[in-house]
């Protein structure tokens, strides 16, 4: 029983928690009034109001939309004797020194007060207006009488869903679905005549600009509506709904005033519908766009709607797409000559769409000047269009979603479309809060030292696993160090032979074998028909790039260090190709790269000592993707250590004697010689240091000392961040020197760890949140931190 309640508790306080933390980041923009009068006159977003209900002073001037009733039933409010919440909801204004007891209150006069609270709604509001009851009352005809005050008072139940967020330990399963229940309430009014209606649309004066902008955006909200995979069938109310999110505030007080008819005659052509959402989405492009110096210059002027809407972009003076881009929607160009051609996703177009993309790939190589876009409308489908299964359909393309384009125009013009956030919620599915860790068995495609020497401590190990395709920089994997043919070997060998002897039992197979998984940052990813080194040229605009997606990744490469007499990484090193391993992942907190710029960041650097250099590639993989600046700092003990083996150097290197680890990874993923920083501990000879380098990149001594004389060397350095990794000394001089410089700075941690989901606790280290210290789990709560919350005289 203990233990039940401790559980309830605990997941309550973690739901509490995630809520709070939630509700702080969105309060801080919230105004709220200290009057009904300046909410009413005012542009604040909230008014606090306390005071028994039946007395409430509604607002005047703002339209109540909805309305939220949540009252007591007699016997559903276990702390109701406690306190005055009875009395004040429903204006029965009793002492509580009375020691009256709420729930002596019958049924007939709580639902008398229910009716009268009702009632007050209707009268103050509009018929528009929606009710959300929340109904809970267990007894016997309660129901009965419910339905009959909500009759009563002038409304109707237009739908119901259960409540599911009550106390588990106070109601059994089954009832949560019989009785606590979320009503929906809508007034009932007789059918206006034809007369009246014309009264009404006269009375609101909607001008002929005005119904078009509407009609527009109705048949945008229906098309996007019968995309989705949850609205396959949209109903009037719900493109009305979708609508009224899509359209500018000053129009929103006339909406209501158009008949459901009207709507049902504006959605009718699904190819119309089609057209209006074909334009929003090539508006949303022009203006993220423009702030990169592209142009909209050709479109498919069939494909789009000629209504005369302000501010959405008219493509009818402008010429078709020709040679390349032939039957493609529409194309944009930039000042370097590049550019972009997109497609809308049309299933009757698949064959079209297939031959465009591979016209793109033939004309441009890889060489990135002519870029190919497919955009979506549901978040969803273009999900599951980015999978290995899908890479066919739109070779070497990229992909966008209305959704995610409606919220990076609210990023940039949060002053004209800023109404938008509410779409933008309900159109972006957000699929890495929703991905799960899974356990998968993984292909080994290489596995093998990067130097020739045979005593070479360091190993790259290509596999792959399309199950890992949300991993992002800065997580890893639980890898299993042994085969699954020599792991299931290993597992059902006896561990002891004994044999009788004369004297002694002799004990064999004492060889030790690991049985944890060992954790592993991610080194490098792959992409079908993405080369590794397509970075090197491929360069989006930066205001689209954090948008832009492209197919899923589904091979990956980990760069380990042989630990001398260590049991997991030396029996890794035997793993051959085309063997399996098992792995857990992806795990660890993911980070938003994309979204670092709305901060204010425009160049990181990456500075990482010895092996922790490693998993800081696939974050300049990421910045390069999405257009940052990067400059990357290397610090090993001599520069022999990178260098490659002759088997790989021809692979990564124009040059196979002077070819080193990192540096040509990094090269490959769009760096230029002048952006990489080696610094050695130890001197070496000069004919083999950094010929490729330039001198002043090169430097004998910490990785440290080496980024501090390049920050003095810099006048400006707005919009820096600095990710970290490596030894713990190096990590604490980071953390001075970007204290000292006023850079904000992000160190990725490496701690043993034995399961990899915050169970064994064997990877805490001391941070400090809000004036208090706590321990923070590096594989759950990290391992990428803000270096001002670690602390540093504990870790």
């Amino acid at each position: 029983m203990e233990k039940n309640v401790w559980k309830t508790f605990e997941m309550r306080f973690k739901r509490a928690l995630s809520c709070k933390g939630k509700l702080n980041s969105m309060l801080g923009a919230v105004r709220i009034s200290d009057s009904l009068e300046r909410f009413e006159t005012s542009s604040d977003n909230a008014y606090l109001h306390q005071v028994d209900f039946l007395r409430f002073p509604f607002p005047g001037k703002p339209r109540v939309t909805h309305v939220f009733l949540d009252p007591p039933y007699t016997d559903d409010v276990d702390y109701m004797g406690f306190s005055e919440f009875w009395g004040s909801w429903l204006g029965m204004r009793f002492p509580i020194q009375l020691g009256r007891h709420p729930g002596t209150l019958s049924m007939e006069d709580n639902t008398a007060r229910i009716q009268e609270l009702l009632e007050r709604v209707r009268e103050n509001t509009r018929p528009s207006c929606r009710v959300i009851l929340a109904y809970g009352c267990k007894r016997p005809n309660a129901r009965q009488l419910i339905e009959k005050a909500i009759m009563g008072a002038g409304y109707q139940i237009q739908d119901t869903s259960p409540i599911f967020s009550d106390n588990s330990q106070k109601r059994k399963a089954h009832e949560f679905t019989l009785t606590d229940r979320y009503l929906l309430l809508t007034a009932h009014t007789p059918r206006p005549t034809t007369a009246e209606k014309e009264v009404e649309l006269n009375a609101l004066d909607i001008s002929a600009s005005e119904r078009t902008e509407l009609k527009f955006f109705v048949r945008i909200s229906a098309y996007w509506l019968s995309c989705s995979h949850t609205q396959k069938l949209p109903s009037l109310e719900r493109i009305r709904e979708t609508a009224n999110d899509l359209i500018r505030p000053s129009l929103r007080e006339k909406f209501p005033a158009i008949m459901r008819g009207e709507i049902r005659e504006w959605t009718l052509d699904n190819q119309a519908n089609r057209k209006a959402y074909n334009r929003l989405c090539l508006s949303f492009l022009h203006l993220i766009l423009s702030k990169d110096g592209f142009t909209i210059v050709s479109a498919e002027n069939s494909h789009f709607d000629d209504s005369e809407v302000p501010g959405y972009c008219d493509v009818r003076h402008l010429p078709r797409p020709t040679g390349v881009a032939a039957r493609a929607d529409f194309v944009a160009a930039g000042n370097n000559h590049q550019r972009i051609v997109f497609c809308f996703l049309n299933k009757e177009r698949e064959h079209t769409l297939k031959q465009i993309a591979n016209r793109v790939i033939e004309s441009d190589g890889d060489d990135f000047r002519i870029m190919h876009f497919l955009v979506f409308a549901d978040h969803q489908d273009m999900i599951k269009h980015r999978q290995v299964e899908f890479v066919e359909y739109w070779p070497r393309g990229f992909f966008l979603c209305l959704g995610e384009l409606a919220g990076r125009v609210v990023e940039l013009y949060g002053d004209v479309y800023g109404h938008l956030r509410l779409f933008v919620q309900k159109a972006t599915a957000g699929f890495r809060v929703e991905q799960k860790i899974n356990h998968f068995t993984a292909e080994v495609l290489s596995n093998k030292p990067v130097t020739g020497d045979k005593n070479c401590k360091h190993f790259k190990i290509k596999f792959e696993a399309p199950e890992l395709k949300y991993v992002v920089p800065g997580q890893f994997v639980m890898t299993d160090t042994l085969s699954v043919v020599e792991r299931k070997r290993i597992e059902k060998r006896t561990s002891f032979c004994v044999e009788e002897h004369a004297s002694y039992a002799k004990i064999a197979n004492l060889t030790p074998h690991s049985f944890l998984k060992r954790p592993f940052s991610i080194h490098r990813v792959f992409c079908d028909y993405f080369k590794f080194g397509y970075l090197k040229n491929v360069s989006l605009p930066p205001n689209l790039a954090p948008v832009a997606h492209t197919v899923f990744p589904s091979r990956f490469e980990i760069f380990y260090q042989v630990i001398e007499n260590g049991v997991g990484t030396n029996e890794l090193t035997k793993v051959k190709q085309g063997e399996k391993i098992e792995m857990l992942g992806p795990l660890g907190k993911s980070s938003d790269l994309a979204h670092w710029r709305a901060q204010d960041i425009r160049e990181v650097h990456l500075v990482g000592g010895g092996v922790g250099m490693a998993p800081l590639v696939f974050f300049g993989q990421g910045l390069k993707y999405y257009s940052f600046r990067v400059k990357a700092f290397i610090g090993v003990d001599r520069i022999e250590t990178l260098l490659y083996s002759a088997r790989f150097a021809p692979t990564f290197s124009e040059d196979p004697g002077n070819a080193y680890v990192y540096i040509e990874n990094l090269l490959s993923i769009g760096f230029v010689l002048s952006d990489i920083y080696v610094s050695t501990e130890i001197s070496t000879k000069p004919s083999m240091p950094f010929r490729r380098l330039p001198e002043k990149n090169c430097h004998v001594g910490f990785v440290t000392e080496q980024y501090r004389s390049y920050l003095d060397s810099r006048e400006n350095l707005d919009g820096v961040l600095v990710i970290a990794c490596g030894p713990e000394p190096m990590l604490r001089a980071m953390r001075g020197i970007t204290l000292e410089y006023d850079i904000p700075m992000k160190v990725l941690l490496e701690k043993r760890m034995a399961c990899g989901i915050g169970v064994c606790m064997s990877c805490v280290c001391t941070t400090k949140k809000n004036s208090s210290t706590e321990y923070s789990r590096v594989c759950t709560d990290g391992p990428l931190f803000d270096a001002k919350h670690i602390d540093w005289d504990q870790t």
